[in-house]
């Protein structure tokens, strides 16, 4: 079963400051790497559910938390890539952040547990996102 705890491989900036492009360079190989990742997974747990959907669906919680990166980062690397982008790390963390303050002030109140779940592991997701950006 895939995890999230494989390593990337990707060598992060120099010990001195990284300029905004180096940072941004960084931030979309890391991006990239993650979303590499939950793309696997939830081919994994499709084809799973194709097999064994019932045994599947008892041990989604991957899917979920695969579904959630894909939402988050997938947002994040289009941003990146926009032909008109003015992405920045200090821009992107930013909004990391809002995304992530905005998800622990105003928690899901769904009748559906499984919307709860998923919003949360988005919420996470931009956390790692913030946690990527941090320092660049």
């Amino acid at each position: 079963m895939p995890t999230k705890a494989k390593s990337s491989g990707i060598t992060p900036p120099p010990d001195r400051k990284a300029t905004p492009e180096e940072g941004l360079a960084f931030i979309k190989k890391m991006i990239q790497a993650r979303l590499g990742r939950a793309q696997e997974s939830m081919a994994y747990f499709k084809g799973e559910l194709e097999k064994h959907p019932y045994y599947a669906m008892e041990w989604s919680d991957y899917a979920f938390e695969a579904a959630a990166v894909i939402h988050a980062y997938g947002e994040a690397l289009r941003a990146i890539e926009a032909p008109d982008s003015k992405v920045t790390p200090a821009s992107l963390r930013e909004y990391a952040c809002d995304r992530v303050m905005r998800g622990a002030q105003s928690p899901t109140r769904s009748t559906s547990p499984v919307k709860g779940v998923a919003v949360e592991l988005v919420v996470a997701a931009w956390a790692e996102i913030y946690d990527i950006t941090r320092g660049l």
